[in-house]
């Protein structure tokens, strides 16, 4: 994990605003995770996480550990420290045990009486209870038991995303991983139900009572919210593949996201159109060539109107397919600190920009037999020493079959030269052209002259 440090903090108003789109457990993740990069932002990372342990959640343990960590950091910097709200720890106890009693007592009774429906929407809402409080295990018991007493696809749908959700609740992308193919199999199996059965909307559309359990809001048509719900999959997908580096499958997945089906609609936001525009156009320059960029990225009416949530994103593409990399790599020199600080691309940023000065160098050479460095200089804004020392790694990579004339300053391409076997195919052609030209011109002579052999069922002579 890279840390940084104060001289790099430029442009803290910006960092926040970006995680004040966030709400819930993803707010508490990515403030903890910027305290941890950045020692600067540290206290009011961690002050603004508590408040928000304190407004949204139960848990006590990750309180307590919060308030440890902004007051071993306050304590090192001689600031005071905070001491614990006792107030609220009791009251979230008491309010913990009280829920818990019901829900237990409601189960038993459920039970007892075999209402199938009521025992699986009580296990939704002792899970919802346990993640509240921090016990994802318990949580993760309590929908698997859910899962148990389900009636229809529906409601396998909803259960698959409570535990989808749990896990990025802990950012523990393994878990998230393993459970992406279960959530794509639930949605297939509810729209099968669907087309199978049209006509009764009690065992497919989203029924009110369920729709207003965690991570679900205001009802909307089952239509609508199978396309939330398609793109929540593709959201997480692209999360998931972004960390993990597969970034070519990540823009794939993303470029799939319009802003007026875009999940935080009627869930828990994973990623903000901001930062999908973000990640999404890294990805895609670490992915894509010229016509993709401007085909999958820049022309895709889908994804417009997330990427004009930042225009300046747009402008970065188009001046990498017009070779104007100075504007575009002091752009992400610029933007670093901000996406250290993103939980999601913090650990990705360094390669990524890596890969993107890669392929912009290989997209500028392409074209030249020999290129001057001095000019290259100038288009990638960086000195000529800087430059051969990009361009000798990636020789020395194999990735650019190339060679540096250091004394005249000039870059030669190991290209196969083409021109003479084209100037031989077209010398080729033009012969057999020619051949074939002269030989209809002969048969056209002859046939002029009535020097022919006539067939013998016609004729019984033969004309010379």
């Amino acid at each position: 994990m890279n840390t940084i440090n104060s001289a790099e903090i430029q442009n803290s108003s910006e960092i926040f605003k970006r995680i004040s789109n966030y709400s819930g457990k993803q707010l508490i993740n990515r403030l903890c995770f910027l305290a941890q990069v950045s020692v600067p932002l540290s206290l009011t990372a961690y002050d603004l996480a508590i408040q928000s342990i304190i407004e949204n959640t139960w848990n006590v343990r990750l309180y307590q550990a919060t308030l440890k960590s902004y007051n071993t950091i306050a304590c090192s910097n001689g600031l005071p420290s905070f001491s614990p709200d006792e107030l609220w720890i009791q009251n979230t106890q008491s309010i913990v045990q009280q829920s818990l009693s019901r829900l237990e007592t409601d189960l038993k009774n459920f039970t007892n009486n075999l209402l199938k429906d009521n025992i699986r929407i009580t296990y939704q809402e002792l899970g919802a209870h346990y993640r509240k409080a921090g016990d994802h295990i318990n949580a993760q018991k309590a929908f698997s038991k859910a899962r148990e007493h389900t009636t229809n696809p529906l409601h396998i749908v909803q259960l698959a995303f409570q535990t989808l959700d749990l896990a990025f609740d802990t950012h523990n992308l393994k878990l998230a991983h393993g459970h992406i193919s279960k959530v794509e199999a639930a949605i297939q199996a509810l729209i099968a139900a669907i087309e199978t059965n049209p006509s009764n909307p009690k065992s497919t559309t989203p029924n009110n009572n369920l729709i207003s359990q965690p991570g679900f809001t205001a009802p909307v048509s089952s239509e609508k919210y199978l396309q939330l719900w398609n793109e929540r999959v593709k959201l997480a997908t692209g999360l998931l593949a972004l960390a993990q580096g597969d970034y070519s499958k990540a823009a794939h997945s993303l470029l799939k996201i319009s802003r007026e089906t875009s999940p935080n609609r009627t869930m828990e936001v994973l990623a903000t159109p901001n930062d999908i525009a973000v990640y999404t156009t890294l990805c895609s320059l670490a992915s894509f060539d010229r016509q993709q960029l401007k085909e999958r990225v820049i022309e895709n009416a889908e994804f417009r109107s997330i990427l004009d949530t930042e225009p300046q994103l747009r402008n970065i593409l188009n001046m990498f397919r017009e070779n104007q990399f100075k504007v575009v790599l002091q752009y992400l020199h610029d933007s670093l600190p901000v996406y250290r600080t993103d939980i999601y691309i913090a650990d990705q940023i360094d390669r990524l920009i890596s890969i993107i000065q890669e392929r912009a160098i290989m997209q500028y050479f392409a074209p030249f037999s020999s290129a001057r460095l001095s000019k290259a200089s100038e288009i990638f804004g960086w000195s000529i020493e800087s430059l051969q020392d990009h361009l000798a790694d990636l020789i020395q990579k194999r990735t650019l079959s190339a060679k540096l004339d250091l004394d005249d300053g000039v870059l030669i391409t190991n290209r196969q030269e083409i021109r003479p076997a084209l100037f031989q195919n077209a010398i080729q052609s033009a012969e057999k052209m020619e051949l074939e030209t002269k030989a209809a011109l002969l048969r056209l002579r002859l046939i002029s002259g009535d020097i022919v052999v006539k067939d013998n069922s016609q004729s019984n002579a033969i004309n010379f």
